[in-house]
């Protein structure tokens, strides 16, 4: 997807809702988790723009996972791929 940003709103609610683990992040890439590090939020930001073009979600609890998708979701987020993607696949 050529030209695509992660919407504005989106990262607005990552940035309020997670803390940023800023030794992990550099200017290519921003990382975030809650409280409990249960959940891993990366948005992976243009070298040209400094916008966010992509963003990855890494968690092993399905129910925080499905909720996070949903919030985002209503911010205009679509997803191009989800883990639920491999789970409908043929071996």
């Amino acid at each position: 997807m050529e030209d695509f940003e992660v919407p504005t709103g989106a990262v607005a609610h990552i940035e309020k809702q997670y803390t940023e683990l800023t030794s992990l992040s550099w200017e290519g890439q921003r990382t975030f988790t809650d409280e409990d590090f249960k959940l891993v939020i990366t948005l992976s930001i243009h070298r040209d723009t400094g916008k966010p073009t992509a963003i990855f979600i890494g968690t092993t609890q399905k129910a925080l996972f499905d909720k996070l998708l949903n919030d985002l979701s209503s911010y205009g987020l679509q997803w191009d791929y989800t883990s639920y993607d491999d789970e409908n696949e043929k071996p």
